[in-house]
């Protein structure tokens, strides 16, 4: 409550709808992150005057509805709690879109659904190991997919490209790489070992 004779200045003066719960923020995962199966994390925050004993929330990967987690517990006003909402297995080179909503919290209508959604987009996963480059059956077709692959989603272990023999008429720029650190570095190579013949 605001003090009526010396009242703040600029302070915002609002009440509180009585139920409502939202997401608060995307917290795993998080670029870079590996290949596989990562587990799907959020916070919820109770937006709302009551406290909060139970909420649905659910979640989906690339618009594929994922099993709904019916979350209990205690949630004051204006608090905040992370929720694992389970895992996923992440597939390298594929763009994710996961989107995540409350819904029904105490078993009410939620009062206010500006703040139910939350999404995270763009999501690639990292690379980590041994890449082949150009030649039959590569990992990559040319240096620009690889560097591309890098760029999308970064690196999260040592990452060297072997790149096979031929000539490789491209325009290359490589800027700041997510997960790159004195451990985790990136190597182009010869696979063959001869570097004059790979132009």
């Amino acid at each position: 409550l605001r003090n009526i004779t010396n009242p703040d200045m600029g302070a915002d003066e609002f009440t509180p709808v009585m139920t409502d719960v939202g997401m608060y923020a995307f917290n795993s995962p998080k670029m870079p992150f590996s290949p596989g199966t990562n587990n799907i994390i959020v916070t919820i925050k109770n937006h709302g005057a009551e406290t909060i004993n139970n909420v649905a929330i659910d979640w989906s990967v690339n618009n594929a509805m994922q099993t709904r987690k019916n979350w209990t517990g205690t949630l004051i006003s204006g608090s905040t709690i992370q929720v694992d909402m389970g895992n996923y297995n992440f597939n390298p080179g594929t763009s994710y879109d996961i989107k995540s909503w409350t819904t029904s919290p105490n078993g009410h209508i939620d009062l206010n659904n500006s703040n139910d959604t939350i999404h995270a987009t763009n999501l690639y996963t990292a690379l980590a190991g041994t890449y082949s480059t150009g030649g039959t059956n590569p990992n990559f077709l040319n240096l620009s997919a690889a560097i591309n692959a890098l760029i999308q989603g970064g690196i999260s272990g040592n990452v060297i490209f072997k790149i096979r023999n031929g000539t490789y008429d491209e325009q290359l720029s490589i800027p700041e790489i997510k997960g790159v650190s004195e451990s985790n570095t990136i190597t182009f190579e010869s696979e063959s070992g001869d570097s004059t013949v790979v132009k």
